[in-house]
């Protein structure tokens, strides 16, 4: 079963939460960013974690109760580029053309072909998404 995460929120243990704290023992505790899949960028997706990090010390956010705070993740990419696009502190980390590039690409490349291929039953754009995502990436 996946657990999948669908809200900005966090828990100790619990699969489905965006931020999972594991605790095994008094000296291995860590956090597992749960949002990122698996064909993502490491260094994007390191850089990004830590600059909201920041953010949230610098400007002193206080951190909610475990699964208290539930701002829904966008749901499909283009929601995701307008995000990305809109998020200052992310920009600053990562550079204006990255962000530019990047979403110009996704667009053009990504987006542009699932959209070529017109309406699809879910069950052709689950084959049509695993051709793309599983031998380009």
């Amino acid at each position: 079963m996946f657990h999948v995460p669908h809200e900005a929120n966090w828990s100790v243990g619990e699969r489905s939460a965006s931020f999972r704290l594991k605790i095994e023992g008094q000296d291995n505790i860590y956090i597992e960013n749960r949002i990122p899949q698996g064909a993502s960028n490491p260094y994007l997706v390191l850089i990004c974690t830590l600059a909201a990090g920041i953010d949230g010390i610098k400007r002193k956010l206080p951190l909610p109760e475990a699964y208290e705070f539930k701002r829904m993740l966008p749901t499909d990419l283009e929601t995701a580029l307008r995000t990305l696009e809109a998020d200052t502190v992310l920009t600053e980390a990562i550079g204006s053309k990255l962000v530019e590039y990047f979403c110009f690409v996704k667009r053009k490349f990504e987006l542009e072909e699932f959209a070529a291929a017109g309406n699809l039953s879910d069950e052709e754009l689950l084959k049509m998404e695993n051709e793309y995502y599983f031998h380009n990436v």
